[in-house]
Order: structure tokens, then C-alpha cells, then sequence
């Protein structure tokens, strides 16, 4: 029979209540990207038009425009109109084809490929040391408390700094060749100075610190590994000033305690990548 979002576009051409969804799909996971938002700017709108007009052909993306005139629904869009039955099911399918697209999209930033490596050789530290906490964005050592951490970022830096020679940085030719095409790969970061580094963050925070955060923190040691760097932690640190003052009068974020939502449409379809794929196996 299909879904009543199927009847709405097909049949009265009518993209109402499927922009809606689009744009609360948008909204809920795109300030989880800074690198994006500082790449391509926009707001929820533009970024909600751009999903439902999506040409696949535009790989990589280069810009929200498009060409209302010519623009055609998103192949993915329709795929979904077309395959699920009921209205719940597009609602939850639609939810995580924008976020998959928000990840991709983060995947092929520079910072989000550094968080990525992160965030890989914390879950495969041989020695387990380090928790991620379900469906956010916190880590902490298993050693150390279940909480979000109240160590700020400039208290955290001297321990991140300590580490700014103690790593093997990529040169800058190295860099500048992958970034012109003149190799595929980029370059590495050894595994055991970086989880060295985030092993002493997380012990001095002693407690649950965003991926965003430990990023940051690695990035400054070396800001040339991460173009733009300064100006996606300008928005990072806009959105967490935002997040804050959404506090209640307990001083606790409402949602759960890692800064989630109390239901999240996402659940089943989580934006965990393959990181294999992600890193080009190199990593």
C-alpha cells in the first residue's frame, strides 16, 4: 500500500510533510559536524533542501546551491517513498539516510577523518583502556568515573601540549602532497603516541570528554594536519556555548547525560562507519 508520505509526493506533489521531517532529521544531528558547518555554512533549511534535491552526481559535494529549475528529488529520497509501507517505517529510514549523508559528509573533512582515527585506535587499543558511551560522542578511561567530565579545554591543554613533541607529525610536503593529489593515502599518525596522548587527557579530565574535544586538543598540537582548523573550532565552541546555555537551573543538560535525546530516531540506524572503508585501510 505504502506510506501516506508516499501518496503525499507521488500523488499530490506535495513535499510539505517531508520536508519537515527532513528538516528535524537535519537539525538533530548536523551540530555534531562542525567541520561540515564551517565548510559549507547554511542553515537547517538550506541543508534540508540540499538532501531533498541531491544530485549523487555532485561527488564530493562543493556547495548547498542548487538549481531549483532543473533539480530533481534525491534518488535516495525516492527509493525510500517507493520501498517502505508504512509511515513509521519512512519516518525511521528517512532519519537515518540524512544521517548517514551528514557522516559521509563529515568523513571527507579533515577533521572528521583525524576524529575517526581517534576515535578507531581508542576502540582498538589493545589493552582496552578506553569506553565509548553508548550512542554519544563521550569518552573516558575505564578506570575513571561514568560521568561527563567538568575539565575544560584550557585546563586540559598543557596535558594534550606535553605531548606536541612527543608525536611524529606528518611533514608539510607530506601533507601538501595528498592534499594535491600527488598521493592517495594520507599521511599516518603512529598509534601508540596518539593513544598516549589521549590516555593522559582522559585521566586528568577523569571522566567522560567529547570526541570533538579530544580532536580539538590533538589538532592544536599540530594545527597543519587540519585545514581551516581555526575556524571549525570557532563553531564547535559556538555550539557548545549554545549547548550550555540550554542548561536547566540544576546546571544538567537536558536529555540524557552524555548530551543525547531522550528518544532518538536514530537508534537503529546509528552513523557508526566502517572504518576500514572510512580510512582507506590504512589506518
Amino acid at each position: 500500500m505504502g506510506s501516506s508520505y508516499s501518496e503525499d509526493v507521488f500523488g499530490k506533489r506535495n513535499l510539505a510533510r517531508v520536508y519537515g521531517l527532513v528538516v528535524a532529521a537535519v537539525a538533530q544531528r548536523l551540530t555534531r559536524y562542525p567541520a561540515i558547518m564551517a565548510k559549507f555554512g547554511g542553515d537547517e533549511d538550506a541543508w534540508a533542501m540540499k538532501f531533498i534535491y541531491r544530485d549523487p552526481a555532485e561527488e564530493p559535494m562543493e556547495s548547498l546551491a542548487y538549481d531549483a529549475g532543473s533539480a530533481r528529488l534525491n534518488p535516495d529520497l525516492i527509493r525510500l517513498l517507493q520501498a517502505c509501507e508504512t509511515d513509521d517505517e519512512f519516518e525511521r529510514c528517512l532519519a537515518g539516510e540524512v544521517a548517514h549523508w551528514l557522516a559521509d559528509l563529515f568523513d571527507q573533512t579533515e577533521f572528521g577523518r583525524t576524529r575517526r582515527v581517534l576515535e578507531h585506535d581508542m576502540e582498538t587499543d589493545e589493552a582496552g583502556r578506553f569506553v565509548n558511551a553508548k550512542s554519544s560522542s563521550l569518552w573516558r578511561l575505564r578506570e575513571c568515573p561514568d560521568v561527563r567530565s567538568n575539565a575544560t579545554e584550557d585546563l586540559l591543554w598543557p596535558v594534550a601540549g606535553r605531548h606536541q613533541h612527543r608525536i611524529t607529525w606528518p611533514t608539510d610536503q607530506a601533507l601538501a602532497d595528498f592534499r594535491e593529489g600527488r598521493r592517495i593515502r594520507r599521511p599516518k599518525y603512529p598509534r601508540k603516541q596518539v593513544t598516549a596522548m589521549l590516555y593522559d587527557v582522559l585521566k586528568a579530565a577523569n571522566g567522560a570528554v567529547e570526541a570533538n574535544m579530544l580532536t580539538r586538543l590533538f589538532v592544536a598540537c599540530h594545527p597543519a594536519i587540519v585545514e581551516d582548523f581555526a575556524a571549525i573550532v570557532q563553531v564547535d565552541i559556538d555550539l557548545e556555548r549554545m549547548a550550555a546555555a540550554n542548561a536547566d537551573h540544576n546546571g544538567t543538560v537536558r536529555g540524557n547525560p552524555y548530551g543525547g535525546d531522550e528518544y532518538d530516531l536514530y537508534d537503529d540506524y546509528n552513523d557508526e562507519l566502517n572504518h576500514a572503508d572510512a580510512f582507506g585501510g590504512e589506518w
